[in-house]
């Protein structure tokens, strides 16, 4: 018997994975700088991007990130595996003690 998990928010179970890093970029000033409006000059250009990305489950019909199992209904958490999956496991031992 499949389970069927959704958001405690919005019942609804439209979930996806996304990920966020860092960038950092800039853009040329003028070459003489003075007081009053000054210009930029070019596009901008990636100084740094960081490495580590962050991963995070999120409910995309209402936009809300979910922490961990206790957002869900039907579900006891989850966690990312390496294989670039999603484990949900169930919250039967939680329900039955309740």
């Amino acid at each position: 018997m499949e389970q069927t998990i959704s958001c405690k928010k919005c019942g609804k179970s439209h979930m996806g994975i996304i990920r966020s890093k860092k960038i950092t970029e800039y853009r040329v000033l003028q070459d003489k700088l003075s007081l009053g409006t000054m210009s930029f000059k070019g596009n901008w250009k990636t100084e740094q991007t960081s490495s580590k990305s962050k991963t995070q489950l999120k409910c995309l019909a209402c936009e809300t990130i979910i922490k961990d199992g206790d957002d869900l209904n039907g579900c006891g958490g989850f966690k990312f595996d390496k294989k670039d999956e999603v484990l949900f496991y169930t919250d039967f031992w939680e329900n039955l003690n309740s």
